[in-house]
């Protein structure tokens, strides 16, 4: 008898969430999505990611090819290449960013849909690159701007970064959104990006394209700061064992850390009984 799903949407982020500590994909958490998916449910990768990085975690998952990247920015089929949502930061806030980082010495990555700028060769950029396995160019010395890129990436220290996010709030405010989230030893990433981009804001306009309810349909799972508009926008948002505080906060429910499979066992027991696992909730 096939099973019954009130769920029409699962959205997961990727890094911290339903990639281990290595960056991969178990074997147990793809056998689950998988199995997940088998009543007609849209299954979406939503990630800060381009779509270089997340098109080979993608091969293992039974999907339309449906996903949200660069936090919201960009919503694109990529089996079909269709764009069903673009939006680019505006070049007074590219303009601007690329003086800071010139004048600061901050990290500076350009991302368009799937090519990464960087201004110089660094320890960071590369160990960056490593890590989500993409390709990185270095941007011509005669830097101009012809197209409006998805996201800037400043990487610094989480009080500079801090200093300078306050400031472009004061002059800028209405003019970009941002993420501003941890990343290894005393880095943070600081991303901006078109004004009224987020990841959940992503989910939600996907949702509705599809005819599915985000209040009642969809499910999804994070872990950083960057999913708590995605985790308190849509039914059943679940955080991991290993996100931060504010993200549990607005969570309905909080599963076992990213290096326990915690995104398996949440969706194992939804697939063994919903509606008993739902109903506490």
């Amino acid at each position: 008898m096939e099973r019954k799903s009130k769920f029409k949407l699962a959205a997961f982020d990727m890094d911290g969430t339903t990639l281990n500590s290595q960056h991969q994909l178990s074997e147990q958490t793809i056998e689950s999505i998988n199995k997940f998916s088998e009543n007609n449910i849209k299954i979406v990768f939503a990630t800060g990611r381009m779509e270089s990085a997340v098109e080979k975690h993608l091969e293992h998952i039974n999907s339309d090819g449906l996903v949200i990247t660069h936090n919201g920015g960009l919503i694109k089929n990529l089996k079909t290449g269709e764009v069903l949502s673009k939006r680019t930061v505006p070049k007074t806030i590219v303009d601007e960013v690329f003086s800071f980082s010139q004048e600061n010495g901050a990290l500076l990555h350009i991302n368009y849909e799937n090519q990464v700028y960087i201004l110089r060769e660094h320890v960071l950029s590369t160990t960056y690159a490593k890590e989500l396995g993409i390709d990185l160019s270095i941007f011509p010395k005669s830097f101009s701007v012809t197209e409006e890129p998805l996201s800037l990436l400043l990487i610094d220290e989480k009080e500079k970064l801090e200093e300078y996010l306050d400031m472009m709030k004061i002059h800028y405010h209405d003019q970009f959104d941002y993420v501003l989230i941890p990343w290894i030893k005393n880095k943070w990433m600081l991303q901006f990006l078109a004004p009224d981009t987020s990841k959940g804001q992503a989910v939600i306009e996907l949702s509705r394209i599809l005819g599915i309810d985000p209040d009642s349909e969809v499910i999804s799972f994070g872990d950083s700061y960057n999913d708590l508009e995605m985790i308190a926008g849509t039914y059943f948002g679940v955080a991991m064992d290993n996100a931060c505080k504010e993200l549990k906060d607005v969570a309905k429910y909080v599963t076992k850390s990213n290096d326990d499979d915690g995104v398996s066992f949440v969706l194992e027991q939804l697939v063994m009984n919903e509606e008993r696992f739902l109903c506490n909730f």
